[in-house]
């Protein structure tokens, strides 16, 4: 558990790799991907851990989950389906929180202060570039001592992608920013 923000939603999206022991001089006995939670999503309306699963589909491939604080309307719905491009959070009267157990270097090629928009590129230290879209609106975050945190409460969907490094697959993540259905 993330002691910093253990209510937040933390991706881990890396190309770490821990192997086990060598079988011969081509096999390993397994291999698992390392996790890091690179990039982690939360709202400071919602400091306890309350939380609901439901729409979980019968092979397991994809679920809802919402966040929320009693006696508060703040809310964070994540639908999750496996495979998905970007990590969707619907928030309801809930201000957005963005952090990382790295170091933000930039976000849009600014080092800090207060940004508005509906597209947001947060680089890290460890050579990974997030993208944060807002999909109904735009929204300001302030960006300031490795967080960015919006300056009041947001109803809106954001989505999170980590930016590829060929430009035509972040053409696509930014043309495809729709909302999921189905």
């Amino acid at each position: 558990m993330n002691k910093d923000l253990p209510y937040a939603v933390s991706i881990s999206l890396t190309e770490e790799w821990s192997y086990g022991p060598q079988i011969d001089s081509t096999r390993v006995k397994y291999f698992v991907n390392r996790i890091v939670k690179n990039i982690q999503m939360s709202a400071l309306e919602i400091p306890s851990q309350s939380f609901e699963v439901s729409d979980v589909d019968e092979p397991g491939f994809a679920c809802t989950i919402k966040m929320y604080q009693q006696n508060s309307p703040a809310i964070i719905t994540m639908p999750l389906i496996r495979g998905m491009a970007y990590a969707t959070f619907e928030f309801v009267s809930a201000t957005p929180r963005i952090s990382t157990i790295h170091s933000m270097l930039t976000v849009n090629g600014r080092v800090s202060g207060n940004m508005t928009g509906k597209r947001f590129e947060i680089a890290l230290n460890n050579n990974q570039t997030w993208l944060l879209y807002a999909i109904d609106s735009d929204i300001t975050l302030n960006f300031n001592e490795n967080q960015f945190v919006g300056i009041e409460p947001v109803t809106n969907v954001l989505h999170l992608a980590k930016k590829q490094a060929e430009a035509s697959a972040s053409a696509v993540l930014d043309a495809q920013i729709n909302i999921p259905l189905g």
